[in-house]
């Protein structure tokens, strides 16, 4: 039996899921470092201050294959995100 595929069936089985991550902590802490290290396998031992950086990797999730989209952010931007979780206009989820 010939087996009929539509184009749309194609595209949305080769997307890959895409999972974002947001690594919030103080300053010096050791956010970048354990990002870094867990996207390329190296580890940072000179400390320098990060303003933010994005990262992608691609790992399995169930035996599929996925997108890691990590925003490693500032320690000083944790202020901003818990000063808006304490007031009635903001949330943190």
């Amino acid at each position: 039996t010939e087996q009929i595929v539509e184009s749309s069936d194609v595209c949305c089985s080769l997307q890959m899921r895409e999972y974002k991550v947001v690594v919030l902590g103080s300053g010096g802490v050791g956010k970048s470092a354990l990002t870094v290290q867990f996207v390329t396998g190296t580890f940072i031992e000179k400390y320098d201050p990060t303003i933010e950086d994005f990262y992608r990797k691609e790992i399995e999730v169930d035996s599929s294959p996925s997108v890691l989209e990590i925003l490693d952010t500032a320690g000083t931007i944790l202020a901003i995100y818990l000063r808006l979780t304490s007031t009635p206009c903001g949330a943190l989820l």
